[in-house]
């Protein structure tokens, strides 16, 4: 068989999911930085099973404490409803509502937002960086392998867009080839548009969710 059948009939079927990769033969086929992709990507497949299983583990429980979080129980009490204010003047039509209307959504906001979330950041920062560590280990371990550790990456190409927008060029102080420049005025005023936008959408944001938590002075 070809290069191309074996990674056919061994590599890429969905029958073969359960297989480790060929990389040599990946390597053989598409070249070093092609494999050195898919080296990647299983590594980071198979780091995302522990990652998976705590995350299924934090939101199980959130599911199974939901009807026992104290304040939710009072958001959700029928029993003793507590009033709140409108969310604008009587006057224009607005009236008063209970706050056990926000049961569901605070139940649902408790799935991903409870004790054990505390410990899966905890755990993800962790993850992160024994994933990286053992990335950097197996980038090692196939570098040496293939013989390639002088390896060249090729330069990021100029995205179009961004070259036609820039009206003028000059020379890279470090490799003094010629590249479209951006002028600093223009680049702040598409920083202070950037962040006045959302600053407003934030400003929104809170608004839609603790105006309903307001009560009457």
């Amino acid at each position: 068989m070809s290069r191309r059948q074996v990674l056919y009939h061994y590599w890429a079927r969905w029958g073969c999911w359960t297989k480790f990769q060929p990389l040599d033969h990946i390597r053989e086929y598409y070249g070093e930085s092609i494999a050195l992709y898919f080296a990647w990507l299983g590594c980071y497949t198979q780091w995302l099973l522990p990652a998976g299983i705590v995350g299924l583990a934090c939101f199980l429980y959130g599911l199974f404490t939901v009807r026992t979080f104290v304040p939710g129980r009072e958001v959700c009490d029928k029993r003793n409803p507590i009033r709140m204010c409108p969310f604008c003047d009587e006057a224009l039509g607005c009236d008063y509502w209970f706050l056990h209307n926000l049961c569901f959504p605070r139940q649902v906001s408790y799935l991903f937002d409870h004790a054990g979330t505390v410990f899966f950041a905890v755990f993800m920062v962790t993850w992160a960086v024994l994933f990286l560590e053992a990335w950097k280990r197996k980038c090692a371990k196939l570098t040496h392998h293939w013989d390639v550790f002088d390896y060249e990456h090729e330069e990021e190409t100029i995205r179009p867009q961004y070259a036609r927008l820039c009206t003028e060029s000059r020379p890279n102080p470090i490799t003094s080839k010629m590249e479209p420049y951006f002028p600093p005025a223009i680049r702040r005023t598409r920083i202070v548009i950037g962040a006045i936008t959302s600053l407003l959408l934030v400003r929104g944001r809170c608004r839609t969710v603790f105006q309903p938590l307001l009560c009457c002075n």
